[in-house]
Parts: C-alpha cells; structure tokens; sequence
C-alpha cells in the first residue's frame, strides 16, 4: 500500500500541469507507464486499485467520462500482468514494445468504451500521438520510478513496497 504515497502524487502534480500547460500536446501518458511497471514489477491487488485511481485522476483533470480511463488502465495492468508472465521486461526495446501494446489496449479499451456515444468520442488523431510519445518516453519513466522507490526503500529501512 506504501505504493500510493509514491505514485499518487506524482501524477496529481504532472496530470495537473499536463491540463493547464499543454493541454493540446501530445505528453507521455504517466499514469499507463506507472501502471506498466506496477504490473511487472510487483503485481498485486493494490496495484489494480493503484491503476484504478490514477485513471479517474486523469479522467478527473482531462474532463473526459468519469470511469473511461479508469477502466482502461485496470485492464491494461491485467494485460500488462499477464504479459509479464511469459516475458522479461528488462530491457528499453521490451519496455517500449510492453508501453506501445499497452497504449494500443488502453485505446482500443477506450475507444470500445465510447465509441457507441459518438464519432467525436475517441478520437485517434490524439490518441496515436499520445501512443508514441509514451512508448518512446517508457524507459526513462521506468527509470524514474526505479529509481523513486530505491529512494522510499532507502529512507524506509528496508524492502517496504513490496
């Protein structure tokens, strides 16, 4: 559960500048990277409520449909565990392969959520770009939140997230 004083806050603080500064930009997607990593790092039952919250936190702050994302990102990290299974996510080239598949998941999901609403619902002109840049960007966000809880494992005594 100690994963939430990490996680949480990082992405309120990059959601919240990611909707006032660069709303229109295409940024890395935080929140599907922290959940990837989750899911094959040390998958567990917090993890799937870990996915769950940081998806209404961005459903929250983009203003889109309470419960999409939310959605999206539970049934990314249950891919994402399953993969994890069968494959080693060791390297950058598996990182971004694991993210790119992840992306695809999360926007078919979405899509598939809210394409019935209207043809405007999803569109792919801001999911595609979004896609990239997250799956190019996912082994330097992994490198970050291995290196956040060797800093929370440092400063809490011992092997406290897991």
């Amino acid at each position: 559960m100690m994963d939430f004083l990490v996680y949480l806050p990082l992405t309120l603080l990059y959601l919240a500048a990611r909707s006032t500064l660069a709303p229109g930009l295409p940024l890395p997607d935080l929140a599907l990277a922290a959940v990837f990593y989750l899911a094959y790092d040390r998958p567990s039952l917090s993890g799937v409520f870990l996915a769950f919250l940081l998806g209404y936190m961005d459903d929250v702050f983009s203003g889109g449909v309470i419960g999409a994302t939310s959605f999206s990102l539970v049934l990314a990290y249950a891919a994402a565990h399953l993969a994890a299974r069968k494959v080693h996510f060791s390297t950058a080239a598996m990182q971004v392969l694991g993210v790119s598949v992840l992306a695809a998941v999360k926007g078919l999901a979405t899509y598939l959520l809210l394409g019935p609403s209207g043809p405007d619902a999803v569109s792919l002109v801001y999911v595609v770009p979004g896609a990239v840049v997250t799956a190019l960007s996912a082994p330097f966000l992994i490198a970050l939140f291995v290196r956040i809880d060797g800093l929370v494992k440092s400063r809490s005594g011992g092997d406290a997230l897991k």
